[in-house]
């Protein structure tokens, strides 16, 4: 009886999985006693899942953290964050930033120069830090508040269309009643402006009310 290729890659496949996830690499042994190129194809597959799985950190206190839903909307509203980057110099580098959500990214816009984008330039993975509704409870020795981290990598935008939509979205989001004038602004001096776009991989929201 013959196996299909693709019934063995799969049976393979969860066999490999079975063996590496519940106890990481204890039964070598085991592996090595397969051949060809689709253990190494398994192997490395199932490697790089679990590296990205584990790269960023569980919150830590789970009563605190925040559903999907308020994560996005608590973000959408916030009206600016932290970006924080590696410096050139091996020091971290922190800016407090504007910004607005589309979809599964945030857009910023600067200067054409400056020290933000000589370290995005040697790194573009970052992190971003919104704080919201804060407030200091003075007799329970405790802050109210809600807070998200995003973590992705930054791209320098460099169609004019994508500068243009960015930079409106802003304005419509801070300045919603001078969108007309915020337009004409953004046509004169769209060759002086640079916008980032943080394309989200992870995030996280934490609350205490």
């Amino acid at each position: 009886m013959k196996t299909s290729q693709h019934s063995l890659h799969k049976d393979t496949f969860l066999l490999y999985k079975t063996i590496l996830f519940p106890n990481q690499f204890v039964h070598i042994p085991m592996l090595l006693q397969a051949s060809g190129y689709l253990f190494i194809e398994v192997f490395v597959y199932l490697c790089l899942t679990t590296k990205k799985k584990n790269m960023f950190a569980e919150i830590r206190r789970k009563e605190r953290k925040m559903e999907p839903q308020q994560v996005r909307e608590a973000l959408e509203c916030g009206e600016y964050g932290t970006l924080s980057m590696c410096g050139v110099n091996g020091y971290a580098y922190g800016v407090p930033l504007n910004y607005v959500l589309e979809e599964d990214h945030l857009y910023f816009h600067c200067a054409i120069e400056g020290e933000k984008l000589r370290n995005l330039s040697e790194n573009n993975k970052v992190s971003f830090c919104v704080v919201g509704k804060a407030q200091v409870v003075a007799e329970e020795f405790t802050t109210a508040y809600q807070s998200i981290i995003v973590f992705g990598k930054v791209t320098f935008v460099s169609s004019e269309d994508e500068i243009r939509r960015a930079m409106l979205l802003l304005v419509k989001k801070y300045s919603p009643e001078h969108q007309e004038t915020g337009e004409k602004y953004i046509n004169q001096a769209i060759k002086r402006i640079q916008v980032i776009r943080l394309d989200i991989e992870h995030l996280t929201g934490k609350s205490n009310r």
